[in-house]
């Protein structure tokens, strides 16, 4: 592999700067790379934050940027993957700004498209679509079609919903200068340790000019057995915080749809969390979640925009957790995958 020489690269096309968190991914990390630097889009800014990872992770950074010069790494103490893409966000200095995920890939057009997307559109933010890999042989694609262009309260339905898109930062270009918005940094908030790119994302698209989406898939997004979303600990609570950001967030900024919808999701994420305690046994904890259940309920069930079928069901959630753990553990073995019931 040799260095990419700067004369070649097209200066019409802006630099893109690619954000990639790493911890623990050695087996997948080249997978990674590769398909970053063999990107049809080459002018890059590949930069490799290792967030203390106590693999070979570090190694294989370097050795690529010996042979790539647009990689920078970054090696740092662990402190989450918020923390290592805000490492990575301090020294882009790319137009635009994109995000992968360590044990993830994209096709070769991924950077390519998003751009051209963005530029056709004058869109601060583009979107494509996304295959999930739940194993080898055992692949969806995320790829529903839906209007090209969205307004920041279109987009932040969707996102929150997930209907269309996910609220996830990896299928999306962003325009650098949604980063520093009036002498405000949008960061990714390191309290949190599940939603964290979703919240980062409503804070985007609320200031965003355009929001362009295609349903074109061109990212590969890997579950992984033990990813954090999948797992019960006390930093699942760290999902209602965020979505406690993003309620006071909209509430400024947003339409009432919007806010009621982030409330329903804070609320079916209460009960979900404790129908995972139950589940462990964990009394402290079911004491605790329960007051948060009752935060947002009467605004759920009085909404006008939340239609009866989801309102019959946080209800039926709420008074009949133990119930509903069968049906869970039936959707669960069925579907072969850990995810919430809701979505």
């Amino acid at each position: 592999m040799n260095n990419i020489n700067e004369n070649k690269i097209n200066k019409e096309y802006p630099k893109i700067s690619i954000i990639v968190p790493i911890y623990r991914a050695e087996k997948e990390l080249p997978r990674c790379i590769e398909s970053i630097i063999n990107q049809t889009y080459k002018n890059l800014e590949i930069i490799l934050i290792n967030d203390g990872s106590p693999d070979r992770c570090g190694d294989i950074c370097e050795r690529y940027s010996i042979q790539d010069n647009r990689i920078i790494v970054i090696n740092k103490l662990n402190g989450g993957v918020s923390s290592a893409r805000n490492a990575g966000l301090d020294i882009a200095t790319g137009e635009y700004i994109g995000f992968i995920d360590a044990d993830d890939w994209v096709e070769p057009e991924y950077v390519e498209f998003l751009y051209k997307l963005a530029a056709k559109s004058s869109a601060d933010i583009s979107i494509c679509g996304h295959y999930v890999h739940l194993a080898e042989d055992n692949i969806i694609e995320r790829n529903k079609v839906i209007n090209e262009m969205l307004t920041p309260d279109e987009a932040i339905y969707y996102a929150i919903r997930g209907t269309y898109f996910d609220g996830y930062v990896w299928n999306k270009l962003f325009a650098r200068h949604l980063f520093f918005q009036n002498n405000i940094r949008i960061r990714f908030d390191e309290k949190l340790h599940i939603c964290e790119d979703l919240y980062l994302v409503c804070c985007c698209i609320a200031t965003a000019n355009n929001i362009v989406y295609s349903p074109k898939p061109f990212y590969h997004y890997m579950i992984r057995p033990d990813s954090a979303t999948n797992l019960y600990s006390e930093k699942v609570i760290t999902k209602l915080e965020a979505y406690s950001n993003i309620i006071q967030l909209l509430e400024q900024v947003s339409c009432d749809k919007n806010v009621d919808l982030a409330k329903m999701r804070y609320t079916q994420f209460a009960i979900d969390i404790r129908r995972m305690a139950l589940e462990a046994n964990d009394k402290v904890m079911i004491k605790h979640i329960k007051k948060q259940e009752y935060k947002y309920m009467k605004d759920v069930l009085r909404s006008n925009f939340i239609i009866g079928k989801e309102k019959l069901r946080i209800w039926y959630m709420h008074f009949f957790p133990r119930s509903s753990i069968k049906i869970w553990s039936f959707l669960k073995k069925r579907l072969k995958i850990s995810c919430l019931i809701w979505e």
